[in-house]
């Protein structure tokens, strides 16, 4: 049976021959012809990176070769040479695996932060639109999306407020936050800063506490 080793592991022939062998084997009863057959396609599975079929036939073929050590020694250094190999694969691949499960977990976080990036993004475009539409209307280029002038109560002895700064004015009041109101509103904080801005800018205050002392001031509050 040492002849079945002279068959080049990548031949098309090696494994339909150590199958043969294998039948021959078992027909016969003859646990060396099994023995050898076995090795035989364990190193010829370990060529082909199947490592989970090569250590199952090698496991099984070093039952026999370890029972009859003293007859099959050699047999039995290859085959444990081949397993120790088999184990080293093995251990390559998790390893690879593993490398190739965190890329994979990277990939997905950053397409994630791609996407909420860009639905950000296009929110933060949207609610642009709705400014400068506000901007606009205030200064009588176009008609607000609400079909007037985008103000309240145009009194001159008050700012003239759009509705969403006179809905975001007394929420400042109440303490909350941009970020806070800014998730009240549905909006972006962003956008709860700009108009915060416009606000300051309206009632020609310094910070938001003369804001506030403003808007009381004018009955706005």
């Amino acid at each position: 049976m040492k002849n079945l080793f002279l068959y080049k592991l990548n031949s098309e022939q090696a494994e339909p021959c150590y199958k043969k062998a294998l039948l021959y084997g078992e027909k016969a009863d003859d646990p060396l012809l099994i023995a050898e057959a076995k090795s035989g396609l364990g190193a010829l599975y370990l060529e082909k990176g199947n490592t989970t079929r090569a250590l199952q036939y090698l496991k099984e073929a070093d039952e026999y070769f370890s029972a009859n050590e003293d007859q099959e020694y050699r047999s039995r250094i290859y085959t444990l040479d081949l397993t120790g190999k088999v184990l080293e694969a093995q251990k390559h691949q998790r390893t690879l695996i593993a490398a190739i499960a965190i890329f994979a977990a990277f990939l997905l976080l950053a397409i994630v932060f791609i996407l909420l990036k860009m639905l950000r993004t296009r929110r933060e475009l949207k609610e642009a639109d709705v400014v400068i539409g506000e901007v606009l209307a205030e200064h009588g280029e176009i008609p607000d999306q609400a079909g007037n002038d985008g103000t309240l109560h145009g009194r001159p002895d008050r700012p003239s407020l759009t509705d969403r700064e006179a809905s975001i004015l007394p929420l400042l009041a109440q303490g909350l936050t941009s970020k806070e109101i800014a998730a009240k509103l549905f909006l972006t904080e962003q956008t709860i800063k700009w108009y915060r801005m416009r606000l300051l800018d309206k009632f020609k205050a310094k910070n938001t506490a003369d804001l506030l002392t403003k808007g009381k001031e004018a009955g706005m509050l």
